[in-house]
């Protein structure tokens, strides 16, 4: 099924209309005759979206939509209310309780469908509605539609801007930040023009034939502009033009007027889309932003275990392909616990963020440092043959050596590190590549510790015995630029 629908209408006739409709497009229904059934069925199970009858008991099915919109899993339900023609006090009361859209109860089933449609996308596109509850929380999305209006830049596209109908101009009046207008020969979808809503004003022109090929056109450039591409879009079309309603839907306008609406309802729809905007960039913000938290360590900022070994595996796909030789190195403080135990966590906290600082800044661009474990960072050295890795690797050992941490007493707080360094060559290719190359640095990681710590160690095989401790000559110097 491609939906779960949930129809409230008290006519039985229509009820079944709409059923025989949806089912022919694969949605599943389930009827109710009124607001107190379905809000049982609510209850129940979820549907992916609501068609609500206003009816004859309007206070009923307001109601309804104001417990819709007052639940936590339900607040972001779409709603389509019906009601009768020309009653346009109703249909901006109906949008002001919280449905999304509001036709006629006799709409042309086409035109119903692609708003439904239209309405499943949106939801499906905002990110916070993929996540469970306790999720969106945790990534700070779990917020509802601000009540105020964003003062967002909204450009009304028209062939017509020195003779604005009367409803134009009062909206540019209206609107929180004003408004801009712009011709459509302008190729509003084309340039670098960026806005939170545009309005195409396709009242004055021909429902079919170019003029609807040159709207058709401007949507789907909007839609695929990154400039313009999360802005809403609003039609305003001509009374009766169904197939281009549809067709403008389905081509991803958010919102369709017909020329004849009522000014107030117009403004408030305008406002209504503005205010999803705002919502939908905050969302995808945090979304992103979750998303790097996922991979960040958020005691030193350094990339986290999942994020390395993400890493590796491009790595190792380019070897093999035949690419350059990598390098991986694991480091892993000496004597930590006495460093917590001595001196306190706080300070065990600090000594992690400047090793983590001091490693980050001695490393190539390109290279990426790690934390992956407690006291435990890895160096991902592109492009890097053994030797010149374990030169890096023993430069940094030099420098956590000779670094003097800050403590609570105020004297310097002297760490070392000891490393094992394992080289990914053409011999390794095959699978499993990153977790071999990364037991290869682990054991020769424990056979630094072995041998005394603060010293590196190079891996010489899967199971072969690791190399002794490797230490520059004399002639080798230590403090060497970034390789």
């Amino acid at each position: 099924m491609a939906g779960h629908i949930l129809i409230v209408e008290s006519t039985s006739s229509r009820r079944i209309q709409l059923r025989g409709l949806l089912a022919a497009a694969h949605y599943g229904t389930v009827l109710c005759p009124d607001p107190q059934a379905a809000a049982g069925s609510l209850a129940e199970d979820l549907p992916d979206l609501v068609l609500l009858d206003i009816g004859t008991d309007r206070q009923a099915a307001f109601t309804f939509l104001a417990a819709i919109r007052a639940r936590a899993d339900s607040a972001a339900l779409p709603v389509i209310a019906f009601v009768g023609p020309s009653d346009s006090g109703l249909r901006l009361a109906a949008l002001k309780a919280g449905a999304d859209d509001v036709l006629q109860g006799c709409a042309e089933p086409g035109l119903l469908l692609a708003r439904i449609r239209s309405l499943l996308r949106e939801r499906d596109a905002t990110p916070a509605l993929h996540l469970a509850r306790g999720a969106a929380r945790a990534l700070g999305m779990a917020d509802a539609m601000p009540a105020f209006v964003p003062a967002g830049r909204t450009v009304i596209v028209t062939p017509r801007p020195d003779t604005l109908p009367p409803i134009l101009a009062t909206l540019a009046r209206r609107l929180p930040g004003g408004a801009v207008f712009l011709d459509p020969e302008a190729n509003p979808g084309t340039g670098d023009i960026s806005a939170d809503l545009f309005v195409i004003d396709h009242a004055g022109q021909c429902a079919d034939g170019p003029d609807a090929a040159r709207l058709f056109r401007l949507i789907a450039d909007l839609q695929s502009r990154p400039a313009t591409r999360h802005a809403r879009l609003m039609v305003i079309v001509p009374e009766g033009a169904a197939a281009l309603a549809r067709m403008a839907l389905d081509l991803g306008a958010d919102d369709l007027v017909p020329d004849t609406v009522d000014h107030d309802e117009l403004t408030f729809r305008i406002r209504t889309l503005l205010r999803r905007k705002s919502l939908a960039d905050s969302r995808r913000d945090r979304v992103e932003s979750g998303l790097a938290a996922a991979l960040t360590d958020p005691l030193t900022g350094l990339a986290n275990r999942r994020h390395a070994v993400a890493e590796l595996e491009v790595l190792a796909e380019r070897l093999a392909d035949g690419g350059p030789a990598w390098s991986a190195i694991l480091l892993d403080i000496d004597h930590f616990k006495r460093v917590n135990d001595t001196h306190g966590h706080a300070t065990g906290d600090r000594v992690l963020r400047e090793l983590a600082a001091l490693l980050r800044a001695n490393v190539r661009i390109g290279d990426l440092v790690a934390r992956i474990g407690g006291e435990e960072f890895l160096v991902m050295l592109p492009d890097t043959p053994r030797i010149p890795a374990c030169i890096v690797a023993e430069r940094l050992r030099h420098l956590v050596e000779e670094a003097r941490i800050p403590t609570d007493a105020g004297d310097g707080l002297q760490v070392t590190l000891s490393a094992g360094v394992a080289t990914a060559e053409a011999c390794m290719a095959g699978d499993g590549i990153v977790p071999r190359l990364l037991g290869r640095a682990d054991r020769a990681l424990y056979a630094a510790k072995s041998a005394g710590r603060n010293r590196i160690t190079v891996a010489d095989g899967d199971d072969g015995p690791d190399r002794p401790p490797w230490r520059p000559e004399p002639r080798l110097p230590v403090l060497l630029p970034c390789l």
